[in-house]
């Protein structure tokens, strides 16, 4: 299991990411202590924010990288925004699986949109960051297709799968996943430092939840 990594030059001197994998996972529909801790942080936030607006500060990378692509944070707005907008409406997280589950808390908790995907379900050993062009899509999870044309897009051997927005059907977490890979997408201006953060915050969590989970560094 070792998949390239590769940025277009379009995206280059916009978007940075960061990889992080792990195999062995036993994954559970719902996991009360993780529930909890996702609770809690919700409930702090909206005691901080009582709206989005109020939260330029946190809300400022993913919509700096979005700009840098020409997407409209307003009117595509990236999936850690749409969690946040949820804890601080009080409408809590929807309860997915504990894999989801934690990869829902790492977003909230700092604010960057990831991506989660099963690495069974990814064709070929290449992975390709680029903007989508005219015509390219995939089968949203629960939702209709999702547009990529001018969007940051995650592409395999048979398309896309992914981008900051919305993760796809294909290669959606399920409680049969048995090895997983996550995607932190990130400003080009964001903190190196900071990013090594949010990856070990990551390795904790999931290891936290998923007890015989092994880490796999594609990196």
């Amino acid at each position: 299991m070792n998949f390239q990594f590769s940025v277009d030059e379009s995206l280059k001197d916009k978007l940075k990411f960061r990889v992080i994998g792990f195999e062995n996972l036993s994954i559970q529909g719902k996991n009360d202590e993780l529930v909890a801790e996702i609770e809690n942080l919700c409930q702090n936030l909206a005691s901080q924010y009582s709206s989005p607006q109020e939260a330029h500060e946190l809300l400022q990378p993913m919509r700096e990288l979005y700009r840098a692509c020409g997407i409209d944070p307003t009117k595509v707005r990236p999936s850690s925004e749409a969690l946040f907008r949820r804890a601080v409406k009080k409408k809590g997280l929807y309860q997915i699986n504990s894999l989801v589950d934690v990869c829902n808390l790492c977003s909230l908790s700092f604010m960057l949109s990831m991506g989660l995907y099963d690495v069974q379900k990814i064709s070929g050993e290449k992975i390709f960051l680029r903007l989508g062009t005219s015509g390219e899509s995939y089968q949203g999870i629960g939702k209709d297709m999702i547009n990529l044309a001018g969007r940051i897009g995650v592409f395999d051997e048979k398309g896309p799968f992914g981008n900051p927005s919305a993760d796809s059907f294909r290669t959606r977490i399920t409680e049969s996943t048995q090895a997983a890979l996550f995607v932190v997408f990130a400003p080009k201006t964001y903190d190196d430092g900071e990013l090594k953060k949010h990856i070990e915050f990551i390795k904790e969590k999931v290891l936290k939840y998923h007890f015989n989970a092994q880490v796999i560094n594609f990196e």
